[in-house]
């Protein structure tokens, strides 16, 4: 996570105050209703960078699900001989938390004749852009792939 990048300009009071003067972000940068700066990447993914909640409250441009409601927009494939269920850690041996509300929902897939098999989700197309990116959280390690 990236708060400063800009010039320095801070005013310690000790090592629990730290101020910092208002200033413009460099590009690729968000700007926090504080002032902070924290990367563009981290805007909209559920997680509070700015901690003031500001990354995380314009994202109706964005496509997200965190499960908490059912599969979103997924639908598991015909092809797919393994059973995708919607679960969570306070029932089940998975996460007990996750990375917005602590709820920890999540799919998870579970072998209906309990032999190994490729499994699929269908999702709505996304044309490929250059601004436009995939992000997957899986066992606390998050994969970023660019529709291109």
């Amino acid at each position: 996570m990236t708060l400063l990048r800009r010039p320095l300009c801070l005013l310690a009071c000790s090592l629990l105050c730290v101020s910092v003067c208002a200033g413009t972000c460099w590009p690729g940068e968000f700007t926090c209703e504080q002032g902070w700066c924290v990367s563009e990447d981290h805007v909209c993914d559920f997680t509070d960078y700015c901690g003031d909640g500001s990354d995380e409250r314009n994202c109706s441009g964005y496509t997200r699900c965190d499960f908490e409601q059912g599969f979103c927009d997924l639908s598991p494939s015909s092809e797919t001989h393994l059973g995708w269920t919607r679960r969570t850690g306070f029932n089940t041996t998975g996460p007990k938390r996750d990375h917005n509300n602590q709820s920890a929902h999540y799919l998870a897939l579970w072998p209906v004749t309990g032999e190994t098999a490729q499994a699929y989700l269908r999702s709505p197309v996304f044309l490929p852009s250059k601004t436009c990116w995939v992000k997957h959280t899986f066992n606390n390690t998050q994969l970023i792939l660019p529709l291109c």
